[in-house]
């Protein structure tokens, strides 16, 4: 039984150390293909960068849909997705598209909130332009939330990228925003 405590109990530290990682500042740099730049420098021409992160949509296979450029009068706003299938090796790599009159910045990441400050800092290397990013929050089982980070790493994408932005960054006139919301 004494073997079986002491396994559950490594497990657990290791998996709490992994977590605490999330939080460490990032050291992958970051890359825009020519879309993205062309869409950040067209959105920082118009005022305040502001991202809303969300999660990759299945796009709708009507080719129509797709455009050069936003039309006029659209939000501001610039979606930022996090796919999965990053090796863990290079820089990010950052994508950008005009989707149904949307911009989108699509990110091949690890789902963290390293990815997504790493790429909030880069941004503002890119564009001398500080951005902010909203997340909506989770409006029921917020313990359930934390206790899957715990355990997986999983969620928690707000306040992860809020705690690596500060970590990274110590100047608050220079971090990017993190906003929280429903």
């Amino acid at each position: 039984m004494n073997v079986v405590v002491a396994m559950v109990s490594l497990a657990a530290g290791i998996m709490l150390a992994a977590r605490a990682r999330a939080f460490r500042p990032p050291v992958r740099g970051v890359t825009f293909d020519g879309a993205a730049l062309a869409l950040l420098g067209e959105a920082a021409a118009g005022g305040p960068l502001r991202l809303i992160a969300t999660e990759p949509t299945l796009r709708d296979p009507d080719p129509g849909c797709r455009t050069t450029t936003a039309p006029a009068g659209r939000d501001e706003a610039i979606f930022l997705e996090v796919a999965g299938g990053w090796a863990g090796r290079g820089p990010y790599q950052v994508t950008g598209e005009h989707y149904c009159g949307y911009r989108i910045l699509t990110v091949k990441g690890d789902a963290t909130g390293r990815t997504v400050a790493a790429v909030l800092l880069g941004i503002r290397d890119a564009t001398g332009h500080v951005p902010s990013v909203d997340f909506s929050w989770p409006m029921h089982g917020h313990a359930r939330h934390v206790l899957r980070f715990l355990l997986t790493g999983a969620g928690q994408l707000a306040p992860a990228a809020r705690e690596v932005l500060r970590r990274a960054e110590p100047d608050a006139a220079r971090r990017p925003t993190v906003h929280i919301g429903p």
